[in-house]
Order: C-alpha cells, then sequence, then structure tokens
C-alpha cells in the first residue's frame, strides 16, 4: 500500500514510535527507498535530557 501511495504521488508520512509499538516505522522503511523523495516525519517522547532526545530519534527513524 505505501508503495502504491508513493506511485500516486504522496510525498509525505506521519509516524510515531507509538504506532504499533514500532511496527508500523519497520514497514515504512521496508517499503520506502531513499530514491521515492518521501518526506518522514516521526513523533519522539518529550524527555527533558537532550541525549534521550538524540537517542529516541536515531533509533526512530534509523
Amino acid at each position: 500500500m505505501l508503495r502504491r501511495a508513493v506511485e500516486l504521488g504522496v510525498d509525505h508520512v506521519d509516524t510515531a514510535q507509538f504506532y504499533g509499538d514500532g511496527y508500523v516505522n519497520d514497514l515504512i522503511r521496508e517499503a520506502l527507498l531513499p530514491e521515492d523523495g518521501v518526506v518522514v516525519v516521526s513523533k519522539v517522547g518529550a524527555d527533558p535530557d537532550p541525549s534521550s532526545l538524540v537517542r529516541a530519534v536515531a533509533g526512530d527513524v534509523g
């Protein structure tokens, strides 16, 4: 379905680690290629420790 969405012109996907406990992000990683030019926006938890935020982002979209 994601591949078809890209074929139809979708260029933006919004996700979050807590959607399906990371399962959705795994599907996105498998379906989208860098050359698709799709912008993936992800949300992570709000932790006041900056290093936690960096780890969360890296783990979410990496």
